[in-house]
């Protein structure tokens, strides 16, 4: 769903790209985490086996957890998310790029003017790359280019 209006673009996407998990992945998991708490006991390191137990009982939830519909909306304020009362103004914001993702929707990449965590990535809905690219530009922030991390690309291709 989304909704343009001439000072605003406004859509609905999940909050982040969710694979099922099957067995066999679950099973990969179970034997790489079982080396490593064998690893941690070996080394007699309690506090590295306490964050892999609670490392892993996370892994296990967040991996099954399904995401939810997120509003999201460019508007002449700035960009939110949801019900945040947080806007990003685009004096803040430096730059942006859309990545295209193969069998799911693209991502909008902003970075903003920030040397602690730069970029914020948003989930477009289908369709309104063109009309994101066109309001952003108008609002003077800039295309750039973005390319993805090591840990996105392992990230993506392990499903998680």
């Amino acid at each position: 769903m989304y909704a343009t209006e001439k000072n605003e673009i406004v859509w609905e996407a999940p909050e982040f790209n969710y694979s099922a998990k099957g067995a066999g992945w679950y099973s990969i998991f179970a034997v790489a985490f079982f080396l490593i708490i064998l690893f941690a006991l070996l080394k007699k390191n309690f506090f590295f086996f306490v964050f892999l137990v609670i490392s892993g009982i996370m892994v296990v939830y967040l991996g099954e957890r399904k995401p939810e519909n997120v509003k999201f909306k460019l508007s002449s304020e700035g960009f939110k998310i949801g019900d945040s009362e947080t806007v990003y103004r685009y004096a803040d914001i430096s730059g942006f790029a859309i990545v295209p993702k193969p069998h799911r929707s693209a991502i909008l990449v902003l970075k903003k003017k920030a040397i602690a965590n730069p970029y914020l990535k948003i989930p477009l809905a289908e369709g309104i790359e063109g009309e994101v690219k066109k309001f952003l530009e108008g609002k003077s922030v800039h295309e750039g280019e973005y390319e993805e991390t090591l840990l996105e690309t392992l990230i993506e291709w392990v499903g998680f």
